[in-house]
């Protein structure tokens, strides 16, 4: 990846090797999103935890395409944070075993 140093690559490296940092940060940073809105036992039903709704519940006079569209954009901006992080499996080392030598060079 061309913004990044080999410094850098060789700490995004490491911390994609360490797989369960990887999935507890990527459980913090997905978790507000994933969980927004759903019920707890225990606890009060809220309507408003849901990023959707709080968005339609500020927006109740705008279109529907309007509504629609910003509904489009948070479900991309999602997305790009998942996209993102699968792109961090281009820095997993390789294994000194499986990698061979081309023989022709």
């Amino acid at each position: 990846m061309e913004i990044l140093n080999d410094v850098e690559k060789a700490a995004v490296t490491q911390f994609v090797e360490f797989e369960t940092m990887r999935e507890a940060v990527k459980k913090v940073l997905l978790f507000s999103l994933y969980t927004s809105g759903t019920f707890k036992p225990g606890e009060k039903v809220d309507p408003l935890q849901n990023l959707s709704l709080v968005f339609v519940s500020q927006h109740l006079d705008s279109k529907d395409e309007v509504l629609g569209a910003n509904l489009r954009a948070l479900y991309h901006g999602i997305n790009a944070l998942v996209v993102g992080f699968n792109k961090l499996d281009e820095f997993e080392k390789v294994d000194d075993k499986q990698h061979k030598p081309n023989k022709a060079r």
